[in-house]
């Protein structure tokens, strides 16, 4: 399988739980997509991928940073100013852009887990 081939099924698989997670939250919290920033230079990134249960994954599309293009768009975004990777971004379905990083990433993340947590159980 090629890259896009396997970036289309990430993002294909990423939606799938998301809808499952937008059926149980209000309509104005409805998310479109949720980004895992990463590099593979950092010990922080592998870390914390490595540690994430398998339903977070499912719930992520992973974009790695260390591709020129990219790390380009995203220094010249309008929207959101990275500061440290890892970080999420949480786009909704109104195009609301939401940033997590550092304690804020550890937190998102465990609410997405209780999230997913409660769609898997249903």
């Amino acid at each position: 399988m090629d890259i896009e081939e396997k970036s289309k099924q990430q993002l294909l698989i990423s939606s799938n739980f998301i809808n499952e997670i937008n059926k149980n939250s209000p309509q104005d919290k409805h998310i479109k997509i949720i980004l895992f920033l990463y590099s593979t230079f950092s010990q922080k990134s592998i870390d914390l991928i490595k540690t994430l249960p398998e339903e977070c994954k499912r719930l992520f599309y992973f974009l790695c940073v260390d591709n020129k293009k990219i790390r380009q768009s995203i220094l010249l975004s309008k929207k959101v100013k990275i500061e440290e990777i890892p970080s999420i971004i949480i786009v909704g379905k109104d195009n609301t852009v939401s940033l997590y990083e550092g304690e804020n990433l550890v937190e998102i993340i465990k609410t997405l887990y209780s999230m997913i947590s409660q769609v898997i159980k249903n």
